[in-house]
């Protein structure tokens, strides 16, 4: 009988320390997210190309995890994770409309590059 009991208490253990660092590894993965989203927050002026890489890489994994493993999160967690997940589609957005803002800058001075070329031309139509 204590036997049993011993072995029933050792299970139990077992289970409630895979279950801890099953929540764990979740909520680590989280965590690395978050961290990353802030610093792409406060430097998308300064992101290049590998560091959208970096951070695109980032959200997949997550979102892979989310969907793979669903059961393994909390509720908390997932919660936690759309939102981390709705920042980033707002930061592609911002990165998409400051591009877009860039292109439009640049053409606006190629079209006044055109109209002084045009203004430097004498009265024959000649440079």
């Amino acid at each position: 009988m204590e036997f049993s009991k011993t072995v029933l208490r050792s299970i139990f253990l077992i289970c409630i320390s895979v279950g801890v660092i099953s929540c764990d590894q979740q909520q680590g993965q989280i965590d690395h997210a978050q961290t990353v989203i802030k610093d792409a927050e406060k430097n998308i002026e300064k992101f290049g190309a590998s560091d959208w890489e970096k951070l695109e890489s980032e959200i997949a994994k997550l979102e892979k995890s989310l969907e793979d493993d669903r059961s393994k999160y909390t509720e908390k967690q997932i919660e936690d994770a759309n939102k981390l997940i709705g920042k980033y589609r707002l930061l592609q957005l911002k990165k998409g409309v400051n591009e877009f803002k860039n292109t439009i800058k640049d053409a606006g001075q190629q079209i006044e590059g055109m109209f002084e070329g045009e203004g430097d031309k004498d009265s024959t139509g000649v440079n």
